[in-house]
C-alpha cells in the first residue's frame, strides 16, 4: 500500500512539473504582444507615419535618424505602399529571453508589371496598380526587446528603412515634372556665399528659370518641403503656390519650426534643405545650405 502511495506521488509530481514548464510557454504572451507591436508598425509604415513608428522603437533617437529621411512624400512610391498589405510570420518572441523576432510578408502590387506598360504619369501607374492581379512579396524581420517598462519594442528600424522604403525608392520610375526641363539653377537668396548663412532669422531659396521658363505666359504650380537634423528630418511643408518670372521662391523663417521658441534672435544653425516639387509630388529641385548661429 505504501508503494502504492509513493508511486501515485511520484506520478503527480512528475506531471506538476510537465504542467508548471507548459504552462509557462502555453501563458506566455510574448508572441501576440510582439505581433501587436510590430503590426502597428507596419500600418504606420504604409501610410508613412514616422512619428508612430519611432514611438514604437527602443532607441527613438536612433530610429529618427534612420526613417526621418524617408519622411517627404513620394508619389509613386505611396502609390504602391498604400496598396500594400502584410501578413506577419511565426513568433519567436520569449519573455525571459526579453527579445524576439516576427518576419512579416508585404505584398505590393505588381508595381514592375505597371511600369513595363510605360505609364506617362503617376495617375496612369496607379490605375495599372488597380488592375493588377499579381503581386510582389517582401520578406522583412523585426526584431524586439522587452525594455524596462515591460513593453516590447522594436530594435531595428535601420533594417526596416533600407530593405523596405530604400528598395521602392530605388525604384527608377519615369516620371518627372515637366517643370524640372524650365529650371537653370537655383540660387540662396541673400546668402554669405555659396549657401551659407550666419546669424539668420530666414532662408531663402530660388529657382532661376530658363529664359523660356521665365515668361509670364507660364504658371509655375509648386509647393517646397524644408528638412532640418543635416537635411534628413522634414520640419516644414508649404501650402500650394503659384509663381512666375525669374525667381520661383521657397521661404522659410524660425519661427515656422515646430520647436521654435520667441526669445530666438536666429534660426538653429544646421544644415537645411528645401525641395520643390510640382503637384503631382514629382521634385523640380532641390539644395541645402549651412546656417552658422554665432549666438548659441
Amino acid at each position: 500500500m505504501k508503494k502504492t502511495v509513493k508511486m501515485t506521488m511520484s506520478a503527480l509530481l512528475a506531471l506538476s512539473v510537465v504542467a508548471s514548464a507548459a504552462g509557462c510557454s502555453l501563458f506566455d504572451k510574448a508572441g501576440e504582444n510582439c505581433i501587436k507591436v510590430g503590426d502597428e508598425f507596419l500600418e504606420a509604415a504604409l501610410e508613412r507615419g514616422i512619428e508612430d513608428m519611432i514611438d514604437l522603437c527602443d532607441d527613438e533617437d536612433d530610429a529618427d535618424e534612420a526613417l526621418s529621411a524617408y519622411a517627404a512624400e513620394n508619389e509613386p512610391v505611396d502609390a504602391i505602399i498604400s496598396r500594400a498589405t502584410f501578413e506577419a510570420g511565426k513568433p519567436e518572441c520569449k519573455t525571459k529571453d526579453k527579445k524576439g523576432k516576427v518576419t512579416y510578408t508585404i505584398s505590393l502590387p505588381d508595381y514592375e508589371a505597371a511600369l513595363d506598360e510605360e505609364p506617362e504619369d503617376v495617375d496612369e501607374f496607379e490605375d495599372l496598380l488597380d488592375d493588377s492581379e499579381d503581386k510582389i512579396e517582401m520578406e522583412i524581420t523585426l526584431e524586439f526587446s522587452l525594455n524596462k517598462k515591460d513593453e516590447w519594442v522594436i530594435t531595428n528600424p535601420d533594417d526596416f528603412a533600407e530593405d523596405f522604403y530604400q528598395e521602392l525608392a530605388d525604384v527608377d520610375f519615369p516620371f518627372s515634372s515637366s517643370l524640372v526641363s524650365l529650371v537653370d539653377h537655383t540660387e540662396w537668396w541673400w546668402d554669405d556665399d555659396e549657401g551659407h548663412y550666419t546669424d539668420t532669422s530666414d532662408i531663402e531659396l530660388d529657382i532661376i528659370p530658363t529664359a523660356e521658363g521665365q515668361s509670364y505666359d507660364i504658371t509655375w504650380e509648386f509647393y517646397y518641403e524644408v528638412y532640418n537634423n543635416g537635411g534628413t528630418n522634414l520640419v516644414y511643408t508649404s501650402p500650394d503656390k503659384t509663381d512666375s518670372g525669374a525667381y520661383i521662391e521657397a521661404y522659410f523663417y524660425a519661427s515656422d519650426l515646430p520647436n521654435y521658441d520667441s526669445s530666438w534672435w536666429y534660426m538653429p544653425a544646421d544644415t537645411y534643405r528645401i525641395v520643390f516639387y510640382d503637384l503631382n509630388g514629382n521634385v523640380i529641385a532641390e539644395n541645402s545650405c549651412v546656417v552658422e548661429n554665432t549666438m548659441d
